[in-house]
């Protein structure tokens, strides 16, 4: 390969993060019908910020987080700036307590992604309730939490894949 195909590949390889959550983001637009006509999706676009914030946090800077969180507004048309916030909040808790949630949960990030998953819900039903001016119905964000939570680790093992990747082309 020459050089600047070298480069376009580490490149790319470095906006893995990033373009997973953009992905993920688009896989959320598929809605899950739940019993009783509810559709609900899980918050697929929070995994990979997840993911990646516990394991590369360099590679997922807040800026990522932020314009994740940024089209997720847009192509849902949701009150623009609500998910943003969210993601940037969980992203930051989780930048605060990465090393205990590595050091006390070694290989059980499922717990951790739980932890994160209730602090997402919890504050986009905050943000939810202001922004509509109304309380919301916690139950729609309950059955995503709990959708997430259950397929977080299917997800897990494509993003590991992913990291794999990139752990062994860029060291």
């Amino acid at each position: 390969m020459g050089p600047i195909a070298v480069r376009l590949s580490q490149f790319f390889l470095l906006i893995t993060p990033f373009l997973t959550g953009l992905a993920f983001v688009l896989v959320s637009m598929i809605p899950f019908s739940v019993s009783g006509g509810l559709f609900v999706t899980p918050a697929f676009a929070l995994m990979p910020i997840y993911f990646w914030g516990m394991y590369r946090p360099d590679l997922m800077p807040p800026l990522a987080v932020f314009g994740i969180g940024l089209f997720q507004d847009l192509v849902t048309a949701g009150p623009l700036g609500l998910w943003p916030a969210v993601y940037l909040f969980c992203y930051m808790f989780l930048i605060s307590q990465r090393l205990i949630l590595l050091s006390v949960m070694a290989g059980r990030t499922w717990a951790g992604f739980t932890i994160v998953m209730g602090l997402a819900a919890f504050f986009a039903w905050t943000i939810g309730s202001a922004a509509y001016g109304m309380v919301l119905s916690p139950l729609s964000l309950l059955i995503q939490a709990l959708l997430s939570i259950a397929i977080y680790p299917l997800i897990a093992r494509v993003l590991l894949f992913l990291h794999t990747r990139i752990q062994r082309e860029l060291g």
